[in-house]
C-alpha cells in the first residue's frame, strides 16, 4: 500500500470541500458536509482543515508538538476557530474523523512510525518534567523513600536502543516510499 498525502493545498482560507471535493465520497465526511447548513459550508470546511492539517504527514504543522504555546492543536484551534483550547474542549468530536483520515493516508510502516514518534514525545515530556530525586528518609515514618534517579538514568541509557528502533522504522518507510516511486531512495534522508 502506498502512503499518500490527501492535501492538495494547505491554504486553509480556501474552502476545504472546493480544494478536496473527493473527500465528500467518504460517508462520514459527506455527513458533516451535508449537516453544515451554511451555504458556504464554512464550519465543516474549518473542521476538515483542522483534521487534515494536524494529521497529514505533509502538513506544515504535522511535526509540531500536539499542545503548548507552539503546539499544532493550539495554533490551529486559534487560527481556525478563534480558540486555542478548541481541540481540548472538543477532542471527542474529532476522534473518529482523525481515525478515518489516518486510515486513508497511512501504511503500516507510517502508522508504526507515528506510534513511535508519539511514545518518544511522551517519554521526552516525562524526562523533562521529572527532576532527579535521591533516596531519603521520611521524617514522620522513618522509612526510606526511593528516589527516581536510578529510573531516570536507566531511561536515559535506553535512549540509544529506542532511537535505533525508531531509525529502523523510519528507514523502512524511506525504502517503502522509494519502491512506490520507481525504486529510487534518497540516501541523504536515511538516518545513520
Amino acid at each position: 500500500m502506498t502512503q499518500k498525502s490527501l492535501l492538495n493545498t494547505q491554504d486553509y482560507t480556501k474552502n476545504y470541500w472546493t480544494c478536496h471535493p473527493d473527500m465528500k465520497t467518504v460517508p462520514m465526511f459527506r455527513k458533516i458536509y451535508d449537516e453544515d447548513k451554511d451555504i458556504t459550508k464554512r464550519n465543516s470546511s474549518k473542521f476538515m482543515w483542522f483534521v487534515a492539517l494536524t494529521n497529514d504527514y505533509k502538513s506544515t504543522y504535522y511535526d509540531l508538538a500536539d499542545y503548548g504555546q507552539h503546539g499544532k492543536y493550539t495554533i490551529l484551534g486559534n487560527t481556525l476557530f478563534g480558540d486555542s483550547e478548541y481541540y481540548v474542549k472538543n477532542h471527542k468530536k474529532f476522534e473518529k474523523y482523525i481515525e478515518m483520515y489516518l486510515a486513508m493516508t497511512e501504511t503500516q510502516v507510517r502508522r508504526s512510525l507515528r506510534v513511535w514518534e508519539n511514545k518518544l514525545k511522551e517519554r521526552d515530556a516525562f524526562l523533562e518534567d521529572n527532576k532527579f530525586t535521591a533516596d531519603y528518609v521520611d521524617e514522620e515514618t522513618g522509612e526510606t523513600v526511593k528516589g527516581n534517579y536510578k529510573m531516570i538514568e536507566d531511561m536515559m541509557k535506553n535512549n540509544k536502543v529506542l532511537f535505533d528502533h525508531y531509525k529502523q522504522i523510519y528507514n523502512e518507510l524511506l525504502v517503502e516510499n522509494g519502491k512506490n516511486k520507481g525504486g529510487r531512495i534518497n540516501t541523504s534522508e536515511i538516518i545513520d
